[in-house]
């Protein structure tokens, strides 16, 4: 009889145990995600000849991101040619021939930003 007690005792604790590391894990996984996200990603280089008018923001339908980059644009009123890369091949191209595999992507003449951070738009809205 306390046997089979026992045995389901420490069972439990290792399922614990196992579903505790199997959390922190994920926790932790999530968290330098984060945190990695956030740092700037800014990359110098000539991109004038992508360019118009305008500093162009390449996009695609259903990102997370990507609908918070638009939005800051949209609220501090820039003037952004937005390049949806799931709208248009050609733009897609575009990207994938800057070795760029990450949306938003924020071209300038002289640098770009992968991903969004608000504090390289700041600066760089300035310059632009």
């Amino acid at each position: 009889m306390f046997k089979s007690s026992n045995l389901v005792v420490s069972s439990f604790k290792w399922i614990t145990i196992l579903t505790l590391i199997a959390l922190l894990g994920w926790f932790g996984g999530s968290f330098a995600s984060s945190y990695l996200n956030k740092q700037d990603s800014v990359i110098k280089g000539d991109y004038s000849a992508l360019l118009g008018k305008s500093p162009v923001l390449y996009v695609a339908t259903g990102c997370p991101a990507c609908k918070i980059a638009k939005e800051y644009i949209d609220n501090n009123n820039l003037n952004v040619e937005i390049r949806n890369i799931s709208a248009n091949p050609k733009w897609l191209q575009q990207l994938n021939g800057l070795e760029i595999n990450t949306v938003p992507t924020l071209l300038f003449k002289d640098k770009l930003v992968v991903g969004f951070s608000e504090h390289s738009y700041q600066l760089l809205d300035k310059k632009s």
